[in-house]
């Protein structure tokens, strides 16, 4: 506030954790502007209690992790493909790592979608289905060779869009 009294730029709003009267502590979002009223300097600072959003932040950041240990438990490759240039592995669990053939490496982002099948018009269906339906259940597809063997699957996908609706992963399954 200092800063802002001062002339100097700062951040518009910003978070912090305030303490009520009681004594409590509660999560805020803060936006200061600098006035000039009667020849003195001030700042008008709104102050919103974003305690709620928080408690959700966490509760989702809970049901991710509770949900990608189930996916590293059960039978079934679960995974998450990003849609910016090319569709490409964002997440796997140790099943679709295993039948896609996918380095054991956090970032999994230089493997493309469309390049685990053995057949290019299998990849090229999947995008034309994909745009159309927004899904696919229980497609049947030969993945290219991983030592020796090619495995038939049965992969499942389903957009997921953000909040101004626009496509920005595919979540799938896939099993052998």
């Amino acid at each position: 506030l200092s800063a802002l009294l001062d002339g100097q730029p700062v951040v518009e709003q910003f978070e912090a954790r305030l303490r009520k009267k009681n004594g409590e502590s509660v999560d805020v979002a803060l936006a200061a502007t600098s006035i000039s009223f009667a020849g003195k300097n001030g700042v008008i600072l709104i102050a919103k209690d974003v305690t709620p959003h928080k408690q959700v932040e966490d509760e989702l950041l809970g049901a991710r992790r509770t949900s990608r240990a189930l996916a590293d438990q059960i039978d079934v490759g679960v995974f998450r493909v990003a849609l910016d240039r090319r569709p490409a592995f964002v997440e796997a669990n140790a099943v679709a790592r295993r039948l896609f053939g996918l380095p054991d490496v956090p970032d999994l982002s230089v493997t493309d979608f469309l390049d685990v099948f053995l057949e290019p018009k299998v990849g090229a269906d999947l995008l034309r289905d994909m745009g159309v339906a927004g899904s696919v259940t229980a497609r049947i597809a030969q993945l290219k060779p991983q030592k020796g063997h090619a495995p038939v699957v049965s992969l499942s996908l389903v957009t997921v869009k953000d909040e101004d609706g626009t496509v920005r992963y595919w979540d799938g399954m896939v099993q052998d």
